[in-house]
């Protein structure tokens, strides 16, 4: 898992990326709308209507809207050097135009006081919220090119530098500096959020859920440890041969009917999924959380097992073949943690008692049996569940004989 933070980071920034280019798009469309209304009413109020503002304005209409057509149809396929100039064309063709068409008009038609404050309050949201998933840095652009454009308009309008520098540079200063910070607080946040969502996505590969609520609420996964549980380890027996009788896809339909139901078992006894391994499953029982009856719901678990299998079994009766299972249970010390390399890692658990397990598991089908135990486990539920022992057995690998007992 310790590559996800990293994939969480790509897939943020990819999402917030794809997020940028539908709102440009949305943004271009407006844009050719404004311009197309624009264009019209310069047209009729200019033209046949002959008044001055609007006749003055035609020209600024006509160009306005080409560009608007242009950039709707074509700004995405531009060359990636134009780009910049595409992602950010309200710093660069809204606001210019704007006051470009206006100085045009200032002899005909010049600001009053209330023209000023209202082209501020627009100026101070456009910085705030245009463009939806920029950068911080387009932000602050705005802010400056608002400060310039707006110096502009004041000196057309007849009002000296020294009057209004020293608060509408604070002013504006503050909003730009503002949001810059609130957007960069933001990606801050949505990448925070992804890596949340993705360790918690992550740890529900192994954990039950009740588990993968309460490491989230600690903040990080377990640390490496040495604890003693019950390993279950699971297998279909006969599955290898069995396969080769059935069709690929019957085969994978099979695997992920079969694994859903025991993961779900597995889970409901506040069991750990380790790993799947072909068609059979290691689980653990005892961590990472604290669970003094490890023993007893790892049999539990098995029992449960068997009979989801039993189950499955009558749900297709017209296939030809019908898998049982086998169940090896150990109790013991094992070391559990976050095992692999640094690219790419595991959380899981190693150690004599799982090899012991998986032993055991593999001697079920020699003894005609669906749960095999070491005495480990008897000893930690003996009363809860009848046990007969099958006598003293030799474990592959091992050099000392083991009693192991069946479910009576």
């Amino acid at each position: 898992m310790q590559n996800s933070s990293s994939e969480s980071k790509l897939s943020i920034e990819t999402i917030i990326e794809e997020e940028f280019a539908q709102n440009l798009k949305q943004l271009m469309l407006l844009r050719l709308v404004a311009a197309s209304l624009f264009f019209i009413m310069s047209g009729i109020a200019g033209g046949i209507l002959q008044q001055p503002v609007w006749k003055e304005g035609f020209p600024t209409s006509i160009v306005y809207f080409l560009i608007s057509l242009f950039l709707f149809l074509y700004g995405a396929k531009l060359p990636k050097r134009l780009q910049f100039i595409y992602r950010n064309s309200v710093q660069f063709i809204d606001l210019p135009g704007a006051f470009i068409g206006r100085i045009i008009n200032a002899n005909s038609v010049p600001y009053s006081d209330l023209d000023i404050a209202y082209l501020i309050t627009v100026l101070i949201i456009i910085i705030l919220v245009v463009p939806v998933g920029g950068s911080a840095i387009s932000k602050l652009i705005l802010s400056i090119e608002g400060f310039i454009l707006t110096a502009v308009t004041l000196h057309f309008n007849g009002h000296p530098f020294p009057e209004w520098v020293p608060s509408y540079a604070v002013l504006f200063f503050l909003v730009g500096c503002g949001s810059y910070f609130l957007t960069k607080r933001t990606y801050k946040i949505a990448n925070k959020y992804a890596e949340a969502k993705d360790q918690h996505e992550q740890l529900g590969r192994y954990f039950s859920p009740a588990v993968v609520e309460h490491l989230s609420r600690q903040g990080s996964s377990a640390s490496s440890q040495n604890r003693i549980v019950t390993v279950l380890v699971s297998d279909v027996r006969g599955f290898t041969s069995m396969s080769e009788k059935m069709e690929a896809h019957e085969v994978v339909d099979f695997l992920n009917e079969y694994f859903t139901e025991m993961v779900d078992i597995v889970f409901k006894h506040g069991g750990t999924l380790d790993k799947f391994m072909g068609d059979g499953l290691l689980a653990y029982f005892g961590a990472p959380l604290e669970q003094p009856d490890h023993g007893l719901q790892a049999v539990r678990c098995s029992l449960e097992m068997v009979e989801a299998l039993e189950k499955l079994n009558r749900r297709h009766q017209g296939r030809q073949t019908k898998f049982s299972l086998g169940i090896g249970l150990h109790s013991g010390t094992v070391t559990l943690g976050n095992i692999g390399s640094p690219s790419r890692q595991e959380f899981t658990i190693i150690g004599d008692t799982v090899n012991v397990a998986s032993r055991i598991e593999g001697i079920t089908k020699e003894h005609d049996t669906f749960i095999l135990a070491s005495k480990s486990v008897v000893e930690l539920t003996q009363q809860d569940f009848q046990w007969r022992s099958i006598g003293d057995i030799k474990l592959r690998g091992k050099e000392k004989t083991m009693e192991l007992f069946t479910c009576a």
